[in-house]
């Protein structure tokens, strides 16, 4: 059942073909593995190591308007920059990084800063405090967690990441209010594959020209929501709610 939500794998793969390079033995290959994994004999192509889904940061959208607070945008800017940057320059900045954080944080009341926030919590997370796998920075995903969750993010798989890094460590009450937000974000993230998978594949193939390269970017969008979703089912174990 949990298979259900990469449908838009197939349906998408497969419709991309006829606009890109011809079909290639790496192709026949990669579909024949994609095939018996759709029939749960094997694993889903490439995904243990796939790290498309790591690389793209999923933040709720910008605010419209002018910000009232005086944060500059040079100043939201450089923080965001400092988050792309290598380890030990993410690992020295840090301090001033949170520091911006919790002063955006005290500013957001009407989701002023919930894009820089998010961009930012998401990319220490997969950049820096997530790459150590010895739960030494349990306090700092913790605090990056329960931020991401009070600003509702829809970036799955991190989401999924650093509640299974520091899970054992938060009280019982923040560990299921954290588990309960991934999993509804989940179940939503399902639903949304299985309504617009077989509308958006209808569309691609009665549509030509800019209107057939749009809907192949909608349904590029659902792979990675699928690929996602996966991730979280393993690792989590959460349950893939019954299609309707």
């Amino acid at each position: 059942m949990k298979y259900i939500v990469v449908l838009t794998l197939l349906v998408f793969c497969s419709c991309s073909k006829d606009i890109t390079d011809p079909v290639t033995s790496t192709d026949a290959e990669r579909s024949a593995k994609m095939d018996a994994f759709m029939r749960g004999e094997g694993e889903l192509i490439g995904f243990k190591k796939h790290n498309s889904i790591k690389r793209k940061f999923r933040v709720r959208g910008r605010i419209a308007g002018k910000k009232t607070n005086l944060t500059s945008h040079a100043e939201e800017r450089q923080f965001i920059v400092l988050a792309t940057r290598d380890v030990n320059t993410m690992s020295e900045k840090y301090p001033e990084v949170k520091s911006a954080l919790s002063d955006w944080i005290s500013k957001n009341e009407n989701d002023e800063y919930t894009w820089e926030i998010q961009t930012i919590s998401l990319r220490y997370l997969r950049g820096f405090f997530l790459l150590d796998h010895s739960s030494a920075y349990v306090s700092e995903v913790s605090y990056l967690l329960d931020i991401l969750v009070d600003t509702e993010s829809i970036d799955l798989d991190v989401l999924a990441d650093a509640f299974h890094y520091c899970s054992q460590d938060l009280s019982d009450s923040d560990r299921d209010r954290y588990f309960s937000y991934i999993e509804q974000l989940l179940h939503d993230e399902v639903k949304t594959i299985r309504t617009n998978g077989p509308k958006y594949k209808e569309k691609y193939e009665n549509s030509t020209g800019a209107a057939r390269q749009r809907y192949l970017g909608y349904g590029k969008k659902l792979e990675r929501q699928s690929k996602a979703c996966q991730y979280a089912i393993d690792l989590l174990g959460i349950d893939v709610p019954p299609a309707d």
